[in-house]
């Protein structure tokens, strides 16, 4: 039961970091400029 618990509770925490990097990976193709630093600010804004 609890090995269940931690394969689920990893599935979730690793289908998130996909899905932020995907979206981060989006951001920076739609606007390549010099704002990097701009996404990582706000990156960790969100944490």
């Amino acid at each position: 039961m609890g090995m269940m618990i931690g394969i689920i509770t990893g599935a979730i925490i690793g289908g998130v970091l996909l899905i932020i990097s995907f979206i981060l990976f989006w951001i920076g193709k739609r606007k390549q400029e010099e704002n990097r630093y701009a996404l990582w600010h706000a990156c960790l804004q969100v944490y």
